[in-house]
């Protein structure tokens, strides 16, 4: 019996996470107000040492696991999944060889500068050729990694997530 009403706290608490018309909202790492799924009232969960803590009347007469305990669980579990899955990575470029003839005789010569950035230009002295190795950056006023990072969030959030106001 215990264990149905345990499944039934935790299918609710998933509801209330994936329902967009019930919001939880974080106010710091360990506070959350949830809004009730049957009335206009909202709930404080705040993190302890020894765990969640409610202020609902489910967790505070019986000490148990509520729905809105489950709901902020299921809501930090998929925080941490979009935190991981949008660590950004920008791979080192491969300067070994130039991009024109593939050659590796070539030297550094000078800086080009603009108002945004400076780059190394180099001189390839098989094909002679000046370049320089872009990033696909240029122009913008944000670093590259806030830049992937915002596409990357933009792309990843799931549609029914995002209509949460």
């Amino acid at each position: 019996m215990k264990s149905d009403n345990k499944c039934n706290r935790i299918d609710a608490g998933k509801k209330i996470f994936e329902n967009p018309n019930v919001q939880i909202l974080r106010l710091n790492d360990h506070h959350y107000t949830v809004k009730s799924q049957t009335s206009k009232r909202k709930y404080d969960v705040i993190g302890t040492e020894s765990g969640f803590v409610c202020t609902c009347p489910d967790h505070t007469f019986r000490k148990i696991c509520c729905k809105h305990i489950h709901g902020v669980e299921f809501s930090i579990k998929y925080r941490n999944e979009v935190r991981e899955s949008n660590k950004v990575t920008i791979p080192e470029l491969n300067v070994t060889v130039c991009p024109k003839c593939t050659s590796e005789n070539f030297v550094k010569h000078g800086i080009r500068k603009n108002k945004n950035y400076s780059i190394q230009r180099y001189f390839c002295n098989d094909c002679t050729k000046w370049f320089s190795f872009n990033l696909g950056f240029e122009g913008m006023k944000a670093s590259p990694k806030i830049i992937t990072s915002a596409m990357q969030l933009y792309r990843r959030i799931p549609e029914k997530r995002t209509e949460i106001h």
